[in-house]
Order: structure tokens, then C-alpha cells, then sequence
């Protein structure tokens, strides 16, 4: 059924079907091609989030401190204010995983096994684990959230992009006091 009254005599175009087909061609075609060439998630292994941002964003969050070197954290749990505290050279026992901005977990002490507990020296770390594990007590658990420049800085190191603020959580199990 048609909305004329009487039936129409339609005049085939070829030329302008032949037209629309190479119309739509060319715009799947030019879409592709910006899809293709959009930044991806590892295009140029730069953070997709601005950490300038992130960091802002997570310093004006309730409960989390910043310290003037722009390593900022949050208390999840505390031990016992008495508790030990590590110093640079002892060994520190401690549960951990570490995100990214993106929520990918790039280390986790429990790939070693659930509920697994890392021994390692207090040195040579990041400078944002340096600088947090220091005031910790055992028994304590934090969100530490470390800005590029006291992480991995320009450098990529396996998933984690260049110039990426870290987010780990970490749990201070135990300390083991070394002679200084």
C-alpha cells in the first residue's frame, strides 16, 4: 500500500545508488580509520589518566594526608601506636597490592599465594614506600598513593606506564630490627 492514490512509475538511478554506496563506503571507511588511530589504552604507554589530576583528586578526599613531598595516604587500619616502626636497612614483613589509576593490579603479595606475607630490606624501594613505611606501625594497613616523581618516574616498568601515580595497599606485618 502506498500514500498515493494511484500507483507511481518510479524512475531507476543507477548512477545515484552507485553515489550512496561509495557515500557510506567512504564513511565506515573514514571511521574506521579514526577508531584506528585513536589513542588506545598502550599507545604511546602514557597514563590515560592525568596523574596531576589523580593525585589532585585523591588529596581532597576525607582521611587521606599529604605530606609536602606529594605522597599521599589514607589509614585503613591502625595497629598499635607502640608498635615497631621500621628504619631504612631492617626487614619488613608485608602484605601488598599495587594498582593503577586504572584499577589494573600490577603487583600483589598474593601472587605468591593468597594471604602471602613479603619479606624484604627497607632499601632500595620506590621513594614513596621509603618515605611511608617509616611511619608506620605494625599492624597498620594503608592506601599509600604515590605521585610519579616518588614512583617509576619517565620509566615504564612492565605494565605500569611512564610518569603513573601507584596505588597500593600495604599491611605492615612485622619487623625485624637490623643492626645499623
Amino acid at each position: 500500500m502506498s500514500i498515493y492514490s494511484s500507483p507511481r512509475q518510479t524512475t531507476k538511478r543507477p548512477f545515484l545508488s552507485h553515489v550512496k554506496k561509495i557515500g557510506i563506503s567512504l564513511a565506515l571507511a573514514s571511521t574506521l580509520l579514526v577508531v584506528g588511530c585513536s589513542d588506545g589504552p598502550n599507545d604511546d604507554d602514557e597514563p590515560d589518566i592525568n596523574p596531576t589530576t589523580f593525585m589532585q583528586h585523591i588529596r581532597s578526599e576525607k582521611g587521606v594526608v599529604t605530606l609536602p613531598s606529594g605522597l599521599a595516604y589514607k589509614v585503613i587500619k591502625s595497629g598499635d601506636k607502640t608498635g615497631i616502626s621500621p628504619q631504612k636497612g631492617d626487614l619488613i614483613m608485608v602484605s601488598y597490592e599495587g594498582r593503577l589509576p586504572d584499577g589494573i593490579i600490577f603487583d600483589s603479595s598474593n601472587k605468591h599465594g593468597e594471604d602471602s606475607v613479603i619479606q624484604m630490606e627497607l632499601d632500595g624501594m620506590i621513594d614513596g614506600w621509603m618515605q611511608a613505611l617509616p611511619m608506620m606501625h605494625t599492624g597498620d594497613t594503608w592506601m599509600l598513593y604515590v605521585p610519579p616523581e616518588l614512583g617509576y618516574k619517565s620509566r615504564s616498568v612492565g605494565v605500569i606506564p611512564p610518569n603513573s601515580p601507584l596505588i597500593f595497599s600495604i599491611q605492615l606485618v612485622g619487623v625485624d630490627k637490623r643492626k645499623h
